[in-house]
């Protein structure tokens, strides 16, 4: 019986252990530091530089497990339900007002993924399924207005309105033409409402 505690209290300590680890990595990721070292990461979970590595083999791996992990907690966190009730020019307003919180507040952790997918081929398809996920809320948040036009032309709308709404979008306008928050969920608005040929609001 004493020697089950004791196994079960080093396991407790191990997975403890672990969690603050990934939790320091996503800090880090999240504070901006863009390679987080097998050091600083040690030395914000208050762990030592040999528990990193007893739990992960490289800091790569280490990286893939932060951002998988984000992905799995955090992000449908700050993801609402697809609005399927309202006119179409409010679901353009709402999916739109969705998009601008997960960008804004998840920037530093999708920067991540998409430097770790360059070379990680798990992250690769983590950031792929994101990529087909949000395209799929697009055709069913849309689906009425898809519905009405012609069939050959749909995926090529389903598309630009995915197109039109992207983090890389949404990065480009408010990092290279430095636009304000509300300038840009302008901006994706105007741009969702032309690729699905909505009439002016």
């Amino acid at each position: 019986m004493q020697a089950a505690r004791r196994i079960d209290g080093r396991t407790r300590r191990r997975e403890t252990n672990r969690e603050a680890v990934l939790q320091a990595t996503i800090a880090l990721l999240t504070s901006g530091v863009r390679h987080p070292t097998a050091q600083q990461v040690a030395d914000t979970a208050f762990v030592s530089l040999r528990s990193v590595f007893r739990y992960f083999s490289t800091v790569d791996a280490l990286v893939d497990a932060a951002i998988l992990h984000w992905v799995q907690v955090r992000m449908p966190e700050l993801s609402r339900p697809a609005p399927l009730t309202g006119d179409a020019h409010e679901r353009v307003a709402a999916h739109v007002a969705e998009r601008m919180t997960l960008y804004e507040q998840g920037a530093p952790m999708i920067d991540a993924a998409l430097r770790a997918g360059e070379t990680s081929e798990v992250i690769r398809e983590i950031v792929e399924s994101a990529r087909r996920n949000s395209r799929d809320r697009i055709r069913r948040v849309f689906a009425r207005e898809l519905e009405a036009i012609p069939e050959e032309r749909r995926p090529l709308v389903v598309a630009a309105a995915h197109s039109s709404v992207v983090y890389e979008r949404w990065k480009l306008l408010t990092g290279t033409h430095d636009m304000a928050s509300a300038e840009v969920a302008r901006v994706l608005r105007d741009g969702l409402r032309s690729a699905l040929e909505l009439p002016s609001a």
